[in-house]
């Protein structure tokens, strides 16, 4: 899964919004920066470059992830980790960021309540995430049916050739 995430979803969908949060990021001019649910890197590679003097943590609870992560971007220290039992000290933080990892976290308001705990006096939260409507077919007993029936018809109206749909993301900012 990582090498068809950082080969197929990156350069189409992850990229563009890691751009757009490393920007609101370094505006912040945080000197240690978490980043939860990291993946392959994309965000954590930006983040180094916009604020290289920045102490960048990232982690994963993935390790396939976590691995490949590591390899693509060694100038963060990764760290395997649940955003719902941060291993990190209260305070420890300038800032917290997350992109699109928001929808893994099986118990939202636990990994909220460990995200708040962490940022140091002044110190920010951000997410990136992606549109609810794919947890709300996942939660559908005939979910399955609805994604094939979706993927079918979008084949058969696009057929051969380049695709082009604009992507709507929702921002938070929070302070801690």
């Amino acid at each position: 899964m990582p090498a068809a995430c950082e080969r197929y979803l990156v350069p189409v969908v992850f990229r563009r919004f890691a751009e757009d949060l490393t920007a609101r990021a370094a505006a912040l001019h945080p000197r240690r920066i978490l980043e939860l649910a990291a993946g392959t890197g994309v965000l954590t590679t930006n983040l180094l470059t916009a604020a290289p003097s920045a102490e960048v943590r990232a982690t994963d609870l993935n390790e396939a992830m976590l691995a490949l992560g590591s390899t693509r971007v060694p100038g963060a220290m990764w760290r395997q980790a649940d955003a719902q039992r941060l291993p990190f000290p209260n305070g420890g933080f300038d800032l917290v960021v997350c992109q699109f990892g928001v929808r893994f976290f099986p118990d939202r308001i636990q990994a909220f309540t460990e995200v708040r705990r962490v940022p140091a006096p002044g110190g920010r939260s951000g997410y990136l995430t992606g549109t609810p409507v794919r947890a709300a077919v996942e939660e559908r007993s005939d979910g399955p049916a609805v994604r094939a029936a979706v993927v079918e018809e979008t084949a058969a109206r696009l057929r051969r050739g380049s695709v082009t749909a604009p992507m709507t993301a929702y921002v938070f900012r929070a302070a801690a």
